[in-house]
């Protein structure tokens, strides 16, 4: 049981390395691209007669405060997407920890209450008490090792790697009928391969949105819809619940509020995430940019 908390830890080390990563060459890009469009490094030289040359330079202490001016905007925002990375850290975090004392643990302790009323049994002679006892403890513990097995799954599910975006969802669409046979779910649109942090990113927000739809929303359907263009990867959710004030979004709590973690994860790989709600429900639509899309369509979804 060790080993497997161990593996989990591992895998979420592993997610949280390979974004720092991510985000470092990012910004490094985005310095670099600071520095070379001020210095002029890019565009293509003057050529006699195409009007270049006739323009007059910008005085070079000029050029200086400006690039110290692009400079400075560019460590703003490093320092913004930081902080957007490490909250996202610890809300993951906090959301693992969560799970693992509302399931695991709790039933582990359990376990051992259990364990030792066997040991009280045998030192009375009641061996009979004391096997009964241990055949529950066994299936207790089966469930949980299949609880600590899903909550690994969660931290990066091994589908999102093997199927995509899409069979990650159809995976989520027959837990959820499972869990919550009243609750209606449409899986529609493209089945593609898109960039891992969209495909991440996509399968979280969705992840966090059903989760809102079971808990809050009361509804009685929900689709959710992949589309692609030549311009961005979109995911969007539709439910038919009873919707919430769009005005309370600037005053969500970041640590608590999953609406924010939803923000959270579609600014980390530069996307949009938008809402529309009322009474008659909610919409919640996701947009990444097409830089991240890597795939080739293969065949309209439709679940």
């Amino acid at each position: 049981m060790m080993a497997t908390l161990s593996t989990a830890s591992l895998m979420s080390r592993n997610s949280i390395s390979r974004t720092q990563r991510t985000l470092r060459l990012l910004l490094a890009g985005v310095c670099v691209g600071a520095v070379f469009a001020r210095l002029g490094m890019w565009k293509p030289s003057a050529t006699p007669g195409n009007g270049d040359a006739s323009q007059p330079r910008r005085n070079p202490d000029e050029e200086i405060a400006a690039l110290k001016l692009d400079l400075a905007e560019a460590e703003i925002e490093r320092q913004r997407v930081i902080w957007r990375m490490n909250r996202a850290v610890e809300e993951e975090r906090r959301r693992l920890a969560s799970e693992l004392h509302r399931r695991p643990l709790q039933e582990l302790t359990g376990i051992g209450y259990q364990l030792e009323r066997v040991s009280m049994a045998l030192h009375r002679g009641d061996h009979e008490s004391a096997s009964e006892i241990i055949d529950e403890a066994a299936v207790n513990l089966t469930n949980q090792l299949e609880s600590i097995r899903m909550i690994m799954t969660n931290l990066r599910p091994p589908i999102l790697d093997e199927h995509g975006l899409a069979g990650s969802l159809e995976a989520i669409r027959a837990r959820l009928h499972r869990d919550h046979p009243e609750l209606q779910l449409e899986l529609t649109g493209h089945r593609i391969r898109l960039g891992t942090e969209t495909e991440t990113a996509f399968y979280r927000v969705a992840q966090e949105g059903l989760d809102n739809v079971v808990r809050h929303a009361h509804a009685s359907s929900v689709a959710l819809r992949i589309e692609a263009d030549e311009q961005a990867a979109q995911l969007t959710i539709i439910d038919d619940g009873c919707g919430f004030d769009i005005s309370l979004l600037d005053n969500l709590d970041p640590i608590q509020s999953g609406i924010v973690s939803m923000q959270d994860r579609m600014a980390m790989i530069d996307g949009t995430i938008d809402f529309d709600s009322n009474d008659a429900g909610t919409v919640v639509v996701c947009r990444a940019p097409r830089a991240d899309l890597s795939a080739v369509f293969e065949n309209e979804l439709t679940t």
